[in-house]
């Protein structure tokens, strides 16, 4: 799956400013979310393995990692030799 970038302006109530939103969706998506340079804290809560490749992006890109779930913590002990 691809990850499709929408971007919307959306006006800032406080400072009457406007600011960009991008939306990420998809694997890609969720990877390019868990490593983004603004990010200090990931948290991931993906059902299945399927959180697996975005909470491994976290760690690379030296992001405190913070998991809703289990499975990905169980399912990173046989397939991450990353940590």
């Amino acid at each position: 799956m691809h990850a499709h970038v929408n971007t919307r302006i959306l006006p800032d109530k406080h400072t009457h400013t406007k600011m960009c939103t991008l939306a990420q969706v998809g694997d890609e998506g969720a990877v390019e979310v868990a490593r983004h340079s603004e990010a200090e804290s990931v948290v991931t809560g993906i059902v299945g393995c399927a959180g697996l490749l975005p909470t491994v992006a976290a760690i690379k890109a030296k992001k405190e990692i913070c998991l809703a779930n289990k499975e990905t913590l169980i399912a990173g002990v046989f397939e991450c030799d990353c940590m």
